[in-house]
This record gives structure tokens, sequence and C-alpha cells, in this order.
């Protein structure tokens, strides 16, 4: 339904950066389904003037939600590579290794196809452009891409 819908006719001004934090560090815990907070008050939230609904938004944030249960891989990764880092040099060299495999795992993951879906179909057409990043590390758009609360 969401991708049905044709964006405005009018022009939209690209839409600010904003932050939604995850509930936790599992994506399969989901995020809150308000929209991202955003340093555009007190005028309109962007949703409203880019023809974002509340049942867009709910529906991206379920996609990313079930998303990120399908691949247990990732979690190992994760949870292997902090161990890895405290094994000396021979250690970090092989962390670097795994935490790389690890971020191109997390570019290819079913969360990344997701995000990417939507901002190709969605987003992207109403000025706007999601990006799934933890700390200073982003797991979708561009490689140089920075989050917007750094």
């Amino acid at each position: 339904e969401s991708f049905d819908r044709p964006p405005p006719k009018s022009s939209l001004e690209p839409f600010p950066p904003a932050t939604h934090y995850a509930n936790s560090d599992d994506l399969t815990q989901g995020f809150p389904l308000t929209p991202p907070t955003c340093p555009c008050a007190p005028a309109l939230h962007p949703f409203m003037t880019h023809d974002v609904t509340e049942s867009d938004w709910t529906r991206f944030l379920e996609d990313v939600q079930r998303a990120g249960g399908l691949r247990a891989v990732n979690a190992f990764l994760a949870n292997a590579a902090p161990r890895v880092v405290t094994a000396g040099f021979i250690g970090g060299y092989l962390a670097s290794k795994v935490i790389k495999a690890h971020v191109k795992s997390k570019r290819k993951s079913p969360v990344a196809e997701v995000i990417e879906l939507w901002n190709r179909r969605f987003f992207h057409p109403r000025c706007m452009d999601v990006v799934l990043a933890q700390g200073s590390m982003t797991y979708t758009g561009p490689v140089s891409a920075q989050p917007p609360d750094l």
C-alpha cells in the first residue's frame, strides 16, 4: 500500500537529519512507533510534509524488525569480534578481518535489504533517506555516510 501511493507533487525540501533509537541492540526488539526526533520543532514534523503516514512508518519499522530476526550468523560475528580483539597483535589483525566481514555481512543482511527497498520505493521519492547505524558505523546507505547524531 505505501509503495503504491505516489509522493506529493509539490517540490519537497530535503528531510532534515533525524534520529530514531532502537529499543535495544537486538533489532528483533524493534523501534518505538513514534516518528524520529527532529530538530524542526515547533514547525510541522517532516513526515507530515513528505506524505509519510503513521501506517507507513509502522509498516516500515515492523518490516525492519522482522528482517532483524532472519540471520543468526550476524549475532555470532558481533559476539566473536570483541573476544578476538583481546588476543593481542595477531588477534587484532584477525579482529579487523572479522569486523570487516561483519560490516559487509550487515550491508547485505535482510535488514539492509529491507531498508534499501523502502528507500528506493518509498523514502527517496519523498526526499528522505533512512540509514541504519550503530555508533559511528553505518550499515545501510553510502559507506561514507555519517549518522545524524554524530
